[in-house]
């Protein structure tokens, strides 16, 4: 109930913090895919997305926001395996060992060699 809440919520006023609590897990991780982008030093990075069947094919509930809603709420540009600028990105999620890692695309052929991974996986 609000009044139960509210306290809750004075404890928690910085627009950071507020912006967590509003938007939840999706936002969370959409600014630590930012902050990891970051470190790694990608100089205008455009982020190749796996299809949602990519994810589940490792067990992964993981919901990334389609690239309006990513970029709203972490500045970086996101594609998908269906939009026509899939081969301008210059790095792409995929699962490794047992887990998932950002790699660096250097020309379209990495792209389609990424897009190919995607596509056999997530049968």
């Amino acid at each position: 109930a609000f009044n139960e809440e509210i306290y809750d919520h004075m404890d928690r006023m910085s627009y950071e913090e507020r912006k967590k609590i509003r938007w939840g897990g999706i936002y969370t991780a959409s600014t630590g895919i930012r902050e990891h982008i970051k470190s790694l030093k990608i100089k205008d990075p455009l982020i190749l997305l796996p299809p949602p069947s990519y994810y589940q094919r490792f067990g992964q509930s993981i919901s990334i926001p389609e690239p309006v809603v990513f970029y709203y709420y972490s500045g970086i540009k996101t594609t998908t395996v269906d939009a026509k600028d899939k081969y301008k990105a210059n790095c792409c999620i995929i699962f490794e060992g047992r887990n998932f890692v950002f790699e660096k695309l250097k020309d379209s052929a990495d792209v389609a060699r990424v897009l190919n991974i995607y596509k056999s996986v997530a049968k």
